[in-house]
């Protein structure tokens, strides 16, 4: 049995799931962190670890490769808490509520760690699904990667002895940055470029924020890595004003170019020492290359959108996923 963990709109596993079913495969389960029709029924540490889907009851002992595609905590309890009155104690009820919901995610954590350690077969990491951009940039330069200069600043005066030392720079969140959805607006940060005229707009004293030095890029490359190989893309972004900073800012109009490309071989040297170091066997790793063809390393997105990488390059990722969960 095949089991594979992600949430209910990731198009990217619908399509692996296609491709397992089109390579004869029909022994499989999805697990939807964000779908309430998953039910914990019973672990015995011997050879019984039962949850059930739809009532239908699946036996995790019987995993023989497991996808960690992405996806939290599944709520095992969330709709019997509602109808629940844990004490008329309001403040104690709220602590009992966190209570359990810790023991949720304890579960949770466990039945995740148990699946990859059982599988013959594991892709992707949820203890390591979300990496720290500062430290995989250490790691990096560790294993001889270059990066770009790169600064944690948290008041205008030294933003402003970086802009007068290094010229522009960029900054971007350390952790995931903003993705906020509601009924009328949507809101996402973006890597953004910032000159000394941006300083008038700037308080004296800030959250502390991440800094890098501009690279004056030739072109970026996104990296797609699964298991020993690696699958990269050219985006000749810095053609558009729109995208020259950051390629997300998509232009409809006149869309980049997107070209299949072989990373150097010492890079793909190093870029996979850099996965072993951090445990994961898969993952998307960002590039920017300059005018000098210097190869400088941005950061690793263990879950990211490999699709964007698949389909412009004529990789057929999706189906190469479901082989390696296949063999």
């Amino acid at each position: 049995m095949i089991v594979i963990n992600s949430i209910s709109k990731d198009h990217t596993t619908t399509e692996v799931i296609r491709w397992l079913i089109a390579l004869g495969v029909t022994d499989f389960v999805r697990i939807d962190s964000d779908v309430e029709d998953i039910e914990f029924v019973g672990y015995n540490g011997i050879d019984s670890f039962i949850i059930s889907k739809n009532g239908i009851p699946i036996n995790l002992f019987e995993s023989k490769s497991y996808w960690y595609r992405r996806g939290g905590a599944i709520s095992f309890f969330k709709s019997k808490l509602k109808d629940m009155k844990l004490s008329q104690d309001l403040n104690l009820e709220k602590k009992l509520i966190g209570n359990i919901s810790s023991e949720n995610r304890a579960l949770n954590d466990y039945i995740k760690q148990f699946v990859a350690h059982r599988s013959p077969v594991s892709l992707g990491s949820y203890s390591n699904s979300s990496l720290n951009k500062l430290h995989v940039l250490d790691l990096a330069r560790q294993f001889g990667i270059k990066t770009p200069g790169t600064f944690v600043i948290n008041t205008k005066k030294e933003l402003s002895r970086k802009l007068m030392e290094n010229g522009p720079l960029i900054t971007k969140a350390i952790s995931e940055g903003v993705s906020i959805y509601n009924v009328n607006h949507s809101y996402y940060s973006y890597t953004e470029e910032i000159n000394e005229s941006d300083l008038v707009n700037i308080s004296d004293v800030f959250f502390p924020s991440l800094f890098q030095k501009k690279v004056d890029k030739k072109f970026e490359i996104r990296v797609f890595f699964l298991g020993d190989r690696f699958y990269s893309m050219v985006i000749l972004s810095q053609r558009n004003k729109q995208t020259e900073v950051d390629f997300r800012k998509y232009d409809e109009r006149k869309p980049n170019r997107f070209l299949p490309f072989r990373l150097p071989a010492e890079i793909e040297l190093k870029l996979a020492a850099l996965f072993k170091a951090l445990d994961l066997n898969t993952g998307s790793a960002d590039f920017v290359v300059d005018k000098n063809n210097e190869y400088f390393f941005l950061e690793i997105n263990p879950v990211g959108q490999f699709s964007m990488v698949s389909y412009p390059c004529n990789y057929y990722l999706e189906k190469e996923v479901a082989k390696f969960l296949i063999n």
